[in-house]
């Protein structure tokens, strides 16, 4: 690994192209865009330099690691390293106290193409380098709802999507942990499609006593893929009704037997009956979910639609 003495971006295309040439004889270096992983700069045995080769070698983009101290005064420093799959990658040490000169660096050695910022949870999603690095991004992708938190978890992503506004598409790993339950709520709609029409009311037992920021994705996501459209919101206990058109609702409430279970009841011609989801089975690392993340190229109307409903459930919330 070859440290560069003083920030140089020329040496550092010239050291990046000799590793290529080397390890790829006759093949020119190309990149459709840039992935860049910020970071808390601290020892962790190497796993950020693996998991941002791996990630960008998934994109065949230009990996550069983005190791961030505040150490005041301190001057930027660079590496080059060859990790997964034989990925070059640029590991950029900076001073996250002066934000404003951190961007330019990385204005000089992108590429045409994709951009995507990954902003790791070691970082504060209120540090002011987030902003900074977001203009010019595609993608941005933060891990800031925890898992099993409650909803009010869902007020700082709605409060940094807002600071970065439209240009840099923004989603967060929590969303990545709700495709289990997707695949297998979809399995169940897509089975029976005239079922859908049926359902009356959604009960949603969470483990936690108070609802909790993935039951709420969640809950938007269901009521978008059914079309209901949202009307009255209520509080009953530790209870979260959302009422829909058509007296349909959603409820939101603490189960018993402390696990995540999903009801939903039917009504049809043929009586009513209630159909019962219990949480499905899944083990997904943290890489697992950034490649998830990394396939999603485009805005999703449904999830847009998502967004805005929480926002307004949030407030109720807040009120």
């Amino acid at each position: 690994m070859n440290e560069l003495q003083e920030l140089n971006i020329s040496d550092i295309e010239h050291e990046l192209h000799k590793l290529h040439r080397n390890a790829h004889p006759g093949k020119e270096i190309a990149y459709p865009g840039n992935l860049v992983y910020a970071i808390w700069d601290f020892d962790d045995g190497g796993e950020s330099l693996h998991l941002s080769a791996r990630l960008a070698g998934a994109q065949n983009a230009r990996a550069i690691l983005l190791r961030v101290n505040d150490k005041p005064g301190s001057s930027p420093r660079a590496w080059i390293s060859v990790e997964h799959d034989e990925t070059e990658l640029i590991i950029l040490e900076v001073n996250g106290g002066d934000p404003v000169s951190v961007a330019p660096l990385l204005s000089q050695i992108s590429s045409s193409g994709h951009h995507i910022l990954i902003w790791d949870n070691s970082l504060s999603y209120s540090h002011p380098l987030l902003r900074e690095l977001s203009v010019g991004m595609d993608r941005v992708i933060v891990s800031i709802i925890p898992p099993c938190d409650e909803m009010a978890a869902l007020k700082p992503f709605l409060s940094v999507c807002d600071t970065l506004g439209s240009k840099p598409y923004v989603t967060d790993l929590a969303e990545s942990m709700l495709a289990a339950w997707q695949t297998h709520i979809s399995g169940f709609f897509t089975s029976d499609p005239q079922l859908m029409s049926h359902i009356r009311e959604i009960r949603m037992l969470g483990e936690e006593q108070k609802p909790s920021a993935e039951f709420l994705l969640l809950a938007a996501w269901m009521s978008c893929v059914l079309n209901w459209k949202p009307a009255e919101i209520e509080r009953a206990g530790e209870s979260f009704i959302l009422h829909f058109n058509e007296d349909k609702r959603v409820v939101l409430e603490p189960n018993s037997d402390r696990r995540n279970r999903i009801e939903f009841r039917v009504v049809s011609v043929d009586g009513e009956r209630t159909i019962a989801c219990d949480e499905p089975e899944s083990e997904i690392r943290v890489a697992e979910l950034m490649l998830m993340q990394l396939q999603i190229r485009n805005r999703d109307p449904i999830r847009e639609e998502s967004l805005r409903r929480l926002r307004a459930w949030i407030l109720f919330a807040d009120s």
